[in-house]
């Protein structure tokens, strides 16, 4: 079943042609425009998830927010405003936050997400496994969802040194009440092996690459 999407933010230049994200994100958060990228981000997310409840599709839709973003005091307020404009519900709001940025300043970065979810949304740790933090630490972290790292998932065989970390953050996520999303699942057997592990849920290629809304 499909549970949701990610909303991928892409720059299709008229002269460039399509810039990627790592090529314009660092210069929007330089610059001091990211605050302006992101609500545009969460207002077209929103917009488009309307449109697929129209269309009798009840899906999540996530959007990842910058260190810059998470600290914004007017974030909650675009998601909320937007939210109830587009007649979405914010439980199916969900906001990716990277393990790193999380652990860079731990005690803002609980106090800005716990205020976004009492707002409601829903809060995800992306790219677990690639920041400094422990499953013991995460039980502190104002957080609904982890998504394990994809350079864990793309090459994992059975019995590897990968397979066996994503079975073990499986098994303890879950323990703590946490959704686990496996990213970068490209073949059906990398799939066969997380549902043995009891993942939840999976993206990557082998579902869907990237689509237009």
């Amino acid at each position: 079943a499909i549970f949701g999407a990610e909303a991928l933010v892409r720059w299709n230049h008229p002269t460039r042609g399509l810039v990627c994200p790592d090529d314009f994100i660092p210069i929007a958060e330089q610059s001091g425009v990211i605050r302006e990228l992101t609500h545009f981000v969460v207002r077209e997310a929103l917009a488009a998830n309307a449109r697929w409840r129209r269309s009798g599709y009840d899906l999540s839709i996530s959007v990842n927010i910058s260190a810059r973003s998470l600290h914004d005091l007017d974030l909650a307020q675009v998601i909320s405003d937007g939210a109830s404009t587009e007649g979405v519900p914010l439980s199916k709001v969900v906001l990716e936050i990277t393990e790193s940025t999380i652990m860079a300043d731990p005690e803002h970065s609980i106090a800005a997400l716990g205020e976004l979810r009492a707002a409601g949304v829903r809060i995800s740790m992306d790219d677990y496994g690639t920041g400094h933090s422990s499953l013991a630490q995460m039980k502190h972290l104002p957080i609904d969802e982890l998504k394990i790292e994809k350079s864990f998932i793309t090459d994992m065989v059975e019995g590897s040194s990968d397979a066996m970390i994503a079975a073990s953050t499986v098994d303890l996520a879950s323990r703590l009440g946490l959704t686990v999303v496996a990213e970068g699942v490209e073949t059906l057997e990398a799939w066969r092996q997380l549902h043995r592990m009891g993942c939840h849920r999976a993206q990557g290629h082998y579902f869907s690459p990237a689509v237009p809304g």
